[in-house]
């Protein structure tokens, strides 16, 4: 679910950039440099880019991609809750405020907010479980799986070799 609301995102971002400048994303245009910084979660910012992202949204012909930023934060950001229940709060609360209600404006937002209003009880269900496997994060056992499937591999290709000689 997480895609779905950085793909509204995007689309938001582009539609807006679109409809500013007359053509497709390029270097020096505003919304197209921190493409990537939108999809950060604001927990994980550098220093600068907070910055970054005030000087975007200060201008009043951004408002659609701030209120569609908005929106993404929360849901990534129960996604990561550690804790199932305020997680799947985080999320009724999110579903609940853009299933119904939305600015005709943000043409993205309503169409995520009938997504998840249809498919609440999956998304529900599973919301912090999809990026955990046991105790540890994916992105810390994809990790782990890379480090060890290599040192094993090396040991099945190389039985005799000692690892201060590579």
């Amino acid at each position: 679910m997480v895609r779905l609301g950085g793909d509204a995102l995007d689309q938001c971002r582009r539609r807006t950039r679109q409809d500013l400048h007359g053509h497709r994303g390029r270097a020096g245009d505003p919304l197209y440099r921190p493409r990537r910084i939108l999809h950060t979660g604001a927990d994980l910012l550098t220093a600068r880019q907070p910055a970054r992202l005030d000087a975007l949204f200060a201008a009043d012909a951004h408002s659609e991609a701030e209120a569609t930023w908005a929106i993404y934060q929360p849901m990534i950001t129960a996604y990561r809750e550690p804790d199932q229940a305020k997680g799947r709060a985080v999320m009724e609360q999110l579903i609940a405020s853009i299933s119904t209600g939305v600015p005709a404006a943000l043409h993205e937002v309503t169409t995520l907010g009938r997504t998840l209003a249809r498919r609440a009880a999956d998304i529900l269900a599973g919301v912090p479980d999809v990026f955990r496997i046991g105790d540890l994060l994916v992105s810390q056992a994809a990790e782990w799986f890379r480090n060890h499937s290599c040192s094993a591999s090396f040991g099945v290709r190389y039985p005799n070799a000692e690892w201060s000689r590579f």
